[in-house]
């Protein structure tokens, strides 16, 4: 999975919105999918179903991926991602908390 630097992400999200954001979900999607090598949706189908239920399966989708990443080596950040879902705060948070699992798996690996 790829190393992002959370300082660019934030400054990428605060230009492109929900563009950038949604191609970080593809691409996080697609490298789960590689990494785990199980019968999970793919990323476009990720993005499709964000698209179709207006945002709503973004909820799941950052539920399921937190679930993922504990379970290869990451920090459980499920309720703490919820929370800030519900606030709102989580469209510029969320990713960057699922970004710094992301990161951090990836030096335990190398």
């Amino acid at each position: 999975m790829k190393r992002r630097n959370l300082f660019l992400m934030f400054i990428l999200i605060g230009i492109f919105r929900i563009v950038y954001l949604l191609v970080w979900i593809y691409s996080i999607q697609s490298d789960m999918k590689y990494r785990l090598q199980k019968s999970q949706i793919s990323g476009g189908l990720t993005i499709f179903l964000m698209i179709i239920t207006l945002g709503i399966y973004g909820f799941v989708w950052q539920w399921n991926i937190c679930k993922q990443l504990e379970s290869i080596g990451g920090t459980d950040k499920r309720i703490i991602t919820l929370i800030f879902s519900i606030f709102l705060f989580g469209i510029i948070i969320n990713p960057l908390l699922i970004q710094s699992s992301v990161n951090s798996i990836n030096t335990l690996m190398f």
